[in-house]
This record gives structure tokens, sequence and C-alpha cells, in this order.
């Protein structure tokens, strides 16, 4: 029904105009034809003024001075675009050939070329500061790798933290990541689907049989489905009843092995290079500050009761231990909403050695020897 009505208003409107009603009388009026002349112009440039706004502000809610510009560009374009492009246009004497020629195949071919050439432009851009340079990392020790890691991508960017105080303490980890499907803790690879390869892996590898050290991290909110999450179609991750099945695997790891639960980080309600890139421009002023998206930190305490009565598990929250903000010294330490990258996991790990010790002497000499 709802799909209905624009189409009913608009037929009530067309019928209006061709009367002698008040309503038909007033679109006759010639400012009113002017801008129906503009409509489609309008139509086009309104949405392109809106998204540059909203990525430049970052506000979900725009002031009447920000609607105001954006009614006024919109204007000042759409009447450029009547006057500069469709009326030549439409008034050229081009033949039918000529005009997919000049009007559709060299503009097509025009626009397909400076996305293809910019490609690698975009490309270079979007992974720029996935790893920020000039970060003194410290050349990983080799010791032998007992310690498992298991997760998502949110395991994936405790890297340079692991490797930082895996060197002040002596131990290496290596990433069992694919486990995690054979615990049914995998949305896009659910248990009851696994082929027969897929089983055998499971049945060869899901007791980590070599490892008796495990670290586990995920992005717990995402596979919970816990709103709001930054991810477009956020339902795909989620995991039925994922408290119950994390919580039974780590119960199963923790009768032969020592684990680990690390908390998440917090998520950014904008990425953090939004204001980077912005800033190039002079435009980053215009930018909300950045807040947290949703709440982790009543998240990590939810998991931290999920385990806490659990022998063998201990519950670790490093992410007290980031810097302050998003930023240091001017440097982004998010590659995007939810994922640290490797200055913001370098910075955590230095933080944490500081003041704690992961992995004891006494851990070691129990489960490490």
């Amino acid at each position: 029904m709802t799909i209905l009505l624009p189409c009913v208003l608009a037929a009530i409107l067309i019928y209006s105009v061709t009367s002698t009603t008040l309503v038909g009388r007033f679109f006759s009026l010639k400012p009113v034809v002017w801008v129906g002349k503009l409509s489609y112009s309008i139509y086009l440039f309104h949405w392109l003024f809106i998204a540059l706004t909203h990525y430049v502000t970052g506000a979900r809610e725009f002031s009447m001075n920000t609607v105001a510009f954006i009614i006024f560009a919109t204007f000042i374009c759409a009447i450029l675009s009547h006057y500069l492009l469709e009326q030549p246009i439409r008034k050229s004497t081009l033949s039918f050939k000529q005009a997919v020629i000049f009007l559709y195949l060299i503009p097509s071919v025009a626009v397909i070329g400076y996305n293809l050439a910019m490609k690698k432009v975009v490309v270079k851009r979007t992974h720029e500061y996935d790893v920020i340079s000039h970060v003194n990392l410290e050349p990983v020790e080799f010791h032998q790798k007992k310690i498992a890691v298991l997760g998502d991508s949110h395991a994936g960017h405790l890297t340079q933290f692991l490797n930082y105080v895996g060197n002040k303490e002596g131990w290496n980890v290596e990433g069992w990541g694919d486990v995690l499907k054979c615990y049914g803790l995998n949305s896009q690879e659910p248990l009851e689907t696994l082929n027969e390869e897929q089983k055998a892996y499971c049945a060869k590898y899901q007791e980590l049989e070599n490892n008796p050290v495990v670290f586990i991290s995920m992005f717990y909110n995402l596979k919970r489905g816990t709103d709001p999450l930054p991810r477009i179609t956020a339902w795909e991750f989620k995991v039925d009843d994922f408290d119950q099945r994390l919580k039974a695997m780590i119960a199963h790891f923790a009768k032969t092995k020592k684990v680990y639960v690390f908390a998440d980080v917090k998520v950014a309600d904008r990425s953090p290079l939004r204001s980077v890139y912005l800033a190039k421009y002079g435009l980053d002023k215009y930018l909300a500050p950045i807040g947290e998206l949703g709440d982790t930190k009543t998240t990590n305490e939810h998991l931290r009761k999920l385990v806490q009565d659990i022998p063998n598990v201990t519950f670790v929250d490093p992410t007290k231990y980031l810097p302050e903000g998003y930023f240091m010294e001017g440097k982004p330490l998010y590659v995007d909403q939810d994922h640290l990258n490797n200055l913001g996991s370098l910075q955590m790990g230095k933080g944490f050695a500081e003041k704690e010790t992961l992995i004891s002497e006494e851990v070691k000499e129990k489960w490490l020897k």
C-alpha cells in the first residue's frame, strides 16, 4: 500500500494541473513551471549533495543552515545543467548515429577509462592506513608455537599486540581461525552444512592437540547480532545461540588446556580514516567528533561473567591500554570502525606489557613446558 501511495498522489497531481482548480492554477504559474523544467536535474543533484554533506559532517540529521546549503547548491547545479547541457543537447541537429557516438559512446568510454585509470589510486588510498609506516616493530623472536589463536578478524588485528607481548614473555602464537566452524561458530560455514572435506579437517584438527594454550578473540557483538553494527548485512554473520556455543567450546578446551578469552575493542560510529581523508582538503573541521557505536563495555562484562566459573579460563582486557581516542600523534589507531591497525595493536601491546603479564611463569611451567 505504501508503494502505491506516491503513484496515486502523482496521478492526482497530474490531473489537478490539467484542471482549472486552485491547484491547477498554482502549477501553471511561470516560476512553478520553471522549477518543473529543472525537476529532473534537481532530482539528480540533491542526492549528490546530501551524500557529500553526510560524509563531510558525519551528521545523521542536518541543521537548517546545512539544509539551506544543500538546496542552494542543488538549484545552482540544476540550473547550470539545464541551460548548459540539457537545452543544447535537445536543440542540437545531430543525427541518430551522431547522437549515439557523441552523447553515449564517447562519454561512456571516457567514464569507464577514468574509472579504470583511477582504480589503483582508489585501492591504494583504501589500504593506505592498513599498515602505518614508520612504526618501529620489534623483530619477532622464534619460540615454539604452542599457543593457538582462535577467532575472526578481531583475532587477526591483535597480531602486533601478541607479537610484542610474546617477545617480552617468550612465546609465539599460530592462527587456527578455521577451527571455529567445527564448533558451529562461523555463520558462513554452518555446522550442519559442512562437506566431507571440512568434516575431515575438523576430525583432524579441532582438538588442537599440539596447543596446550588457546587464545580466543572475536567480534562478539557481530556474531551475537547485537545492534547497532558497522555492517550493511550484519544479519549474515549472526550465529544462533552464540553465547551457548561459545561457552561450550571454551569449556571443552578448558578440560585439557589453558584458555584466555580476550575482550573486544570498542566500535567507532564512523571510520577515523574519514578525518584523515577530509583533512587533506581542510574539511575535517566540519566533522562531528567520533563517538562509540553500541556498548562494547557491556558486552565485555557479559563475556567475563559467561566464562568466570569455568576452570582454567582467564578473561583478559587489554583494550584499556589503548591510547585515549582513536588517534595518536595525528595517526589513526583503527583501519576502519572496528579493526585496529598495526599502530593501534602495537601501542595496546606496549601499554599492556608495562602493567601486566599475559602468561605467567606458573602457567608456562604447567602448560608450555
